[in-house]
């Protein structure tokens, strides 16, 4: 089964834009919206996922203009999508937003992320446009990491070797980041099986350029923010490495193995910042069972973990103490078996 999504013409791009909690930031995020110029209409579909703080109330604020309609979805307790979003999880409002777009174009934003190019969109459409057999593109997008005192900038994001991406890279690593990203909508057919996975966006951005390549533009375009709050960003390293081999496993199934190696390789670097995470505790019995739990994914590039020689010198050594006490258990054993035995004679 798969969602389908129906387009119309009154507005060529939807801008989908996802929302929960983000009352301090969804500001800069409306207004690198509102200041796009396009030749073009554009329609903000906004789909909050129960925030309780202002978010709704900023992005009320702001009036339509005669190029850009500010969309708001609906959404109340009891009502039908309150029903599935609790049956179905957090990925189910990421689904139902695109779903309720209806450009030719979708661009892609959360609101604690924002644009900084107010020719974003045009620049995006036109090599679209110009390009019909590609399904997406993508730009440069800095990345503000948010501490308790200040903002740093960083270039976690900020560049891309390739003006073409294929499947495969993004299968290798997000080689673009979801607030630079504008596709196709004609080309996206998202299955059901989507509802399982936490890894959304490379979902997404798989399945698209499997229908066609993906261009990028190497302009910085937008701001990516870690405020360690997301629902990605908080989880534990563990956590993410589960949620991403499950998501592994998904498109594995869907590319019929094609990108194996890709995943495979993909997910042995996250196996590998847990292994360090463990060993930087102490927690020597916990890295043990997550080789044992994963050795047969990896199967000989584990001698690449971190400080693997350290382990196994440990294991070494707690063997041969193993052996040692053993060998004396045995030793002990077969004296007193002796003892025994002239004693035995000596009664008779």
């Amino acid at each position: 089964m798969y969602l389908m999504y129906n387009t119309s013409e009154e507005y060529k791009l939807s801008v989908r834009l996802m929302t929960y909690m983000h009352e301090t930031f969804i500001k800069e995020a409306m207004d690198g919206i509102m200041m796009q110029k396009t030749d073009f209409k554009i329609e903000v579909v906004v789909g909050d996922d129960f925030s309780t703080d202002r978010t709704l109330d900023i992005i009320k604020s702001y009036q339509n203009t005669d190029q850009i309609h500010i969309k708001i979805l609906d959404r109340q307790n009891g009502d039908a999508y309150w029903q599935k979003r609790q049956k179905l999880g957090r990925l189910y409002n990421f689904i139902n937003i695109i779903e309720n777009c209806t450009g030719k174009y979708v661009a892609l934003l959360d609101g604690d992320d924002y644009w900084t190019d107010p020719f974003k969109l045009q620049k995006q459409v036109d090599f679209l446009e110009q390009n019909p057999t590609f399904s997406m593109c993508g730009a440069v997008a800095q990345c503000l990491k948010m501490g308790d005192t200040e903002k740093e900038f960083d270039n976690a994001f900020l560049s891309n070797r390739k003006e073409i991406l294929q499947t495969e890279d993004f299968l290798s690593g997000y080689p673009v980041h979801t607030a630079t990203v504008l596709f196709r909508t004609s080309m996206i057919k998202l299955p059901d099986w989507m509802l399982n996975v936490s890894n959304g966006d490379l979902v997404l951005f798989s399945l698209l350029a499997e229908k066609g390549p993906v261009g990028f533009i190497n302009e910085k375009m937008s701001v990516y923010r870690i405020t360690g709050y997301g629902v990605w960003s908080s989880m534990s390293l563990v956590k993410r490495y589960y949620a991403f081999q499950n998501t592994s496993n998904y498109l594995n199934k869907h590319f019929k193995k094609k990108y194996q190696y890709n995943l495979r390789r993909w997910e042995f670097k996250e196996a590998k910042k847990v292994s360090q995470l463990y060993q930087d505790e102490g927690k020597y019995k916990n890295y043990l069972k997550f080789i044992l739990k994963n050795y047969h994914r990896y199967f000989w590039r584990l001698i690449w973990l971190p400080q693997q020689n350290y382990i196994l010198k440990s294991l070494k050594l707690k063997l041969s103490n193993a052996f040692v006490k053993f060998g004396m258990y045995i030793g002990l054993r077969t004296r007193i078996k002796n003892i025994i035995t002239k004693l035995n004679k000596i009664k008779d």
